[in-house]
């Protein structure tokens, strides 16, 4: 299991965790894992994620002057899905090493973003439905978990620090 996919595991268990005291303690494992991610930097990931949203952009310009309307909001739902995860990845890395506003900046843009995706998505599905768009739908509503499951662990953070 990577670092990010056991952060992420321990802070889901947090978020349903009881005990403040098991709380802590599974934050504090998620949040050195983000410290080691950081300083390895793993952000590499989201500057991929966020020049392959510009070749997305281009392939959906491509569709849309060729009538495809359906696989253009495809396309730039899928776009937007990429360009997401930069400011997400960011706010990872601000989470890990306590600058708490940055991670909430961070993850509400990243939020916004995957807000604008899922309309495309809707309006992909709503044009010519299939199961590769409706995949890619659900996989953006999973990410929008993501960044409200981080905004929520930020502010408890926030609210602990205070």
């Amino acid at each position: 299991m990577e670092l990010w996919e056991q952060a992420i595991e321990y802070k889901e268990r947090a978020l349903k965790e009881r005990n403040k005291e098991v709380v802590i303690e599974l934050y504090d494992k998620a949040v050195s894992l983000w410290h080691q991610m950081a300083e390895q930097d793993k952000t590499e990931r989201a500057r991929y994620m966020l020049s392959a949203s510009s070749f997305r952009m281009e392939a959906a310009e491509i569709a849309k002057a060729q009538g495809y309307t359906a696989s253009y909001h495809s396309r730039i739902g899928l776009a937007h899905t990429d360009k997401a995860f930069y400011p997400y990845y960011l706010a990872w890395a601000s989470d890990a090493v306590g600058d708490l506003d940055d991670a909430l900046s961070g993850y509400k843009e990243a939020l916004s973003i995957l807000k604008t995706a899922f309309e495309h998505f809707n309006k992909s599905l709503q044009i010519e439905f299939s199961r590769e768009r409706k995949a890619n739908r659900k996989a953006c509503l999973e990410y929008m978990k993501w960044c409200r499951a981080g905004i929520q662990a930020v502010k408890f953070k926030m609210r602990v620090v205070r």
